[in-house]
């Protein structure tokens, strides 16, 4: 059912106190929880309720704690610890009393996450801009002019090898049939675990041709379970339409696996994570990354606020990063109801599918690059600190949630933190400047 809104409260106890009576009204947290349309985004999510049965959680609460949690770099957990203990972070999420427990478990949270569309996630996105543009921290026209680069969206996930994801393979499917009821006669638990461990000292020892053999052995094993549980199924007069479906799912990944050869493009690397990608990127300290690309959008001068990120889309497949541009430049569009009339790009954008081309200037490009366009083609890679800081600070370098789905809400909910820890710091500039005209407003006359 669809939870209540968060009302004022009125009739209080003799020994019970209004947040708002004891907490510093000045405070950035308090100032942007008065400024967010917290109204628009509950309708927003309104409608993931139904009209009847039991009541959802509250949907402010939800909301801040997901934002808070992108803010500060927080994981659930971390942030649910500290809701309890920070005044500020309950006002924010709208309670009006200090709460010594928090309503609702941890694991709400991630239900929330998975229950919700991508798309209206960007409706947090469109908020956070909104807020930007109503405190002054950025204008509408510092939006006409954009930079757009990609970068790659780690994987929490080991780095990937063929002999642990044969083992994984093995396991998890010896473990999903005797969840389904079939009797195996032998699921190979023990001897793959053995062969691991000589595959792993031969790849310590640079020992190629042993460990080719060993990894041979394993993937012969992996075949070997996978009839087992076909001939358990048929002599329990089960067909395989009729196996659960996470065991089907395994089987056509194990197949998967068998038939997977060194040079293909798109391979399984992650036993349990087969969105995982392999995207080289050239550098010396890491010539490989795990993950998926992400495609991200920020204005190219600096506004009175900062640099804000516009857009931030994570893309699978391993596109092409010209093949990129057009929906990322939609995107931008979509959310802050300005289309960008000057994009500045690197040189990994030759070809790209944006169609009012003479709009795109690229690095190194010398046809039409005069004054004002050759200054702001050399702020270009002012987005790379951008990407740095919703990496290291905003928890874009290493997502923890599941499946393609979850690459893509990482990305978007590590762009609206950023932009509220920008609006944050605004306010910060804001207090520290009326202190200032106060102190040579009041305190320099009486030196005269």
């Amino acid at each position: 059912m669809r939870p209540d809104k968060t009302q004022p409260m009125y009739n209080l106890n003799f020994f019970e106190t209004p947040l708002s009576d004891f907490i510093d009204k000045r405070h950035e947290l308090v100032r942007l929880s008065e400024a967010i349309d917290w109204d628009f985004l509950e309708e927003v999510f309104a409608k993931y309720y139904q009209e009847v049965g039991r009541k959802g959680k509250n949907l402010r609460l939800l909301l801040g704690l997901q934002i808070l949690s992108y803010m500060k770099s927080l994981s659930d957990e971390a942030v649910c610890a500290l809701w309890v203990e920070n005044p500020y972070f309950q006002y924010f999420c709208g309670e009006k009393l200090f709460c010594h427990k928090l309503p609702i478990d941890r694991s709400s949270i991630s239900r929330f996450r998975s229950r919700v569309d991508v798309e209206d996630l960007e409706k947090i996105l469109q908020e956070s801009l909104a807020v930007a543009h109503k405190s002054g921290a950025l204008k509408a026209v510092d939006v006409t002019r954009i930079a757009v680069d990609t970068t790659v969206q780690n994987k929490a996930v080991d780095s990937p090898s063929e002999s642990k994801l044969l083992l994984d393979a093995i396991l998890d499917l010896g473990r999903s049939a005797k969840k389904s009821g079939l009797k195996l006669k032998q699921n190979y638990r023990f001897v793959a675990k053995a062969l691991f461990r000589k595959a792993s000292g031969y790849a310590h020892a640079k020992q190629m041709n042993r460990l080719k053999k060993t990894n041979k052995k394993l993937k012969n094993i992996v075949y070997k379970l996978s009839r087992r549980i076909d001939n358990a199924a048929r002599a329990s007069c089960i067909e395989y339409r009729d196996l659960p479906e996470n065991l089907q799912e395994r089987l056509v990944r194990a197949r998967r696996v068998m038939l997977q050869d060194v040079k293909d493009k798109e391979k399984l690397l992650v036993w349990h994570a087969p969105e995982v990608e392999c995207i080289g990127k050239g550098k010396i300290k890491k010539p490989y990354e795990f993950g998926c690309k992400v495609s991200m959008a920020t204005n190219i001068n600096q506004s009175k606020g900062g640099h804000f990120i516009l857009s931030s889309m994570a893309l699978h497949g391993k596109p092409y990063d010209g093949h990129t541009l057009n929906a990322t430049i939609e995107n931008v569009a979509k959310t802050t109801g300005v289309r960008p009339n000057k994009i500045y790009v690197d040189k990994g954008y030759i070809g790209h599918d944006y169609s009012e081309k003479q709009d795109v200037y690229r690095s190194g490009q010398k046809r039409g690059v005069i004054g004002r366009i050759r200054k702001e083609l050399r702020r270009r890679s002012a987005i790379e600190p951008i990407i740095g800081h919703a990496k290291a600070d905003h928890k874009m370098d290493s997502c923890r949630l599941k499946g393609k789905k979850g690459d893509q809400i990482n990305a978007i909910f590590a762009a609206i933190g950023f932009n509220f820890k920008q609006i944050l710091n605004w306010y910060k500039k804001l207090g520290h400047a009326f202190c200032q005209i106060l102190f040579f407003a009041i305190i320099q006359p009486t030196y005269k």
